[in-house]
């Protein structure tokens, strides 16, 4: 199996550009309630790329299939899914894996450039799930991943601390599992005028009781040139969405240290649309996001009470909004960093 210092699994390489030399590792470890294996690294002339794979149980696969798989063989992508349960499903799939990573290599600390993932799994069959199979098989058959239930690799590229390719007598890695985030099960609706009232959850992880206290629920239209120049929002020839309800609330008690609290509008907003002659608006309509998110934000020290006054953002309309739904979901880190020294001469 040829690498190249791009870091991706494409096989794409600048022209003159030669594969990465690779160095076998076959490092097992256990971290984040997984099984883990460096099979391989690849010095390249620029990077070293490191191969990290997730090893997935049958079990963990069987569970998330019999929950979500009826649902997903007819709609793989979700869209008949609420936003709730769409929510639900990515964080509770096995092939979704967004962890960070770091690297000392022979004690120096290598910048990381990024990283890209593929997976594979055996338990049910939908191709249309996973569309890379022929760089699933590459994988299989370079590492001996054939009999494992699913997988998920990890290749990610580190560059040379020095500026320049170097034997590697060490290499360490420290990791951290990426965020997961629930819904709590607790929905209300809201709108201009609704009045204050209180609703209670549990804590989807920890399992505590908190309320969450709506203070009020107002009407607002963003400015008129809100999204121009705005990076990522798709060009010109656009028109778009800009009425939305700001909702004000608090919680008490507050979560765990580093849990952080989302109030999120159940609907999808409007989607941008083409003046004459303008662009679609496929790219503008993900980057609406961007700017309001629908994410819970600090908005004053407090409410008189002690409580710290949170705000959040509905989907973005055409026309005046006068109420919609709410979800409270909850973002956890679930596991800290950890250091796994990965090759010692």
């Amino acid at each position: 199996m040829k690498v190249y210092g791009s870091g991706n699994f494409s096989g794409w390489h600048e022209r003159y550009e030669r594969p990465g030399k690779p160095i076998r590792v076959g490092k097992r470890f256990s971290y984040a309630g997984s099984e883990w294996l460096v099979p391989a690294v690849y010095g390249c002339k620029n990077s070293l790329v490191a191969d990290v794979v997730r090893l997935i149980p049958k079990e963990t696969l069987a569970r998330f299939a019999g929950r979500w798989l009826e649902r997903l063989k007819e709609d793989p992508a979700g869209e008949g899914l609420t936003k709730e349960e769409r929510l639900l499903a990515e964080a509770e799939n096995p092939l979704c894996s967004f962890p960070s990573f770091e690297a000392r290599i022979n004690g120096k600390k290598a910048e990381c450039r990024g990283w890209c993932g593929t997976g594979w799994q055996r338990v049910w069959e939908n191709e249309s799930l996973y569309a890379y199979r022929d760089e699933a098989q590459e994988l299989e058959e370079a590492y001996g991943l054939c009999e494992e239930a699913g997988w998920y690799c990890h290749r990610i590229r580190f560059l040379w601390p020095d500026g320049k390719r170097e034997e590697v007598r060490e290499l360490s890695l420290a990791m951290k599992a990426g965020r997961e985030e629930y819904p709590c099960g607790c929905r209300f609706t809201a709108g201009p005028g609704s009045g204050a009232f209180e609703k209670t959850f549990r804590h989807p992880v920890a399992g505590t009781i908190h309320r969450i206290r709506i203070l009020s629920c107002e009407a607002r239209a963003l400015p008129e040139n809100a999204f121009r120049g705005h990076s990522g929002m798709g060009g010109q020839g656009m028109v778009f969405p800009g009425n939305y309800l700001a909702l004000r609330y608090t919680v008490a008690p507050e979560l765990p240290g580093g849990d952080e609290l989302r109030v999120l509008d159940a609907d999808d907003g409007d989607t941008p649309v083409a003046e004459e002659g303008g662009e679609t608006g496929s790219v503008a309509a993900a980057g609406i996001g961007v700017i309001l998110a629908g994410s819970s934000r600090p908005c004053h020290p407090d409410s008189g009470d002690g409580a710290r006054i949170r705000e959040a953002a509905s989907s973005l309309h055409f026309g005046p909004v006068s109420e919609t739904g709410w979800y409270v979901s909850v973002s956890v880190q679930p596991y800290g960093p950890e250091t796994v020294d990965v090759l010692q001469q």
